[in-house]
């Protein structure tokens, strides 16, 4: 946990929820902090929509299947563009996340912003994302809709790696 009045990441999020194509189509402008004690080229946002983007292969066909509605229907997020405070394109790249929690599906699971100047500890920058993400039709409790009813709890949009926790970490 960040010390007592340390800054912290500060996200304002815009999203429409676009029934037709089952997704969550947004721009996000994230105020994120350097909390290391070295300067950053790029910042690391999970994408965690995508770690659902193929089923499990450890699971039985017939057991994964009976929780999707018309058989496996995948997650994901696409990013749509990245910029800076002043709208101008910043370049990213999308890459794997590490196999920390599963270890399939893991493609495009991390995306890298890169900065145009190096960001100094403890200093800002402002890195605007737009973004869609899917629901699957399931009946599972969560990143799914059923009968009308969608339900995201967290991870529907790009999430900023804490800079101090390291490329490896991916978690929530």
């Amino acid at each position: 946990a960040p010390a007592p009045g340390a800054p912290l990441t500060r996200y304002d999020i815009e999203a429409t929820l676009d029934p037709l194509t089952q997704s969550l189509v947004g721009a996000q402008r994230v105020d994120y902090v350097n909390d290391t004690a070295q300067s950053l080229e790029a910042v690391a946002f999970r994408l965690l929509a995508n770690w659902g983007a193929e089923p499990n292969p450890y699971i039985h066909p017939a057991l994964q299947d009976a929780q999707y509605v018309s058989g496996f229907d995948p997650t994901w997020t696409r990013i749509l563009g990245v910029a800076d405070a002043d709208d101008r394109p910043l370049p990213y790249r999308l890459e794997p996340a590490p196999a920390t929690i599963q270890t399939y599906s893991l493609d495009d699971g991390l995306c890298f912003v890169d900065l145009p100047t190096p960001l100094a500890p403890g200093e800002r920058v402002v890195v605007h994302i737009r973004f869609e993400t899917r629901f699957a039709r399931a009946l599972t409790i969560d990143n799914a809709v059923y009968h009308g009813t969608y339900v995201w709890r967290f991870g529907w949009n790009p999430i900023a790696v804490p800079a101090e926790a390291g490329r490896g970490f991916v978690l929530p």
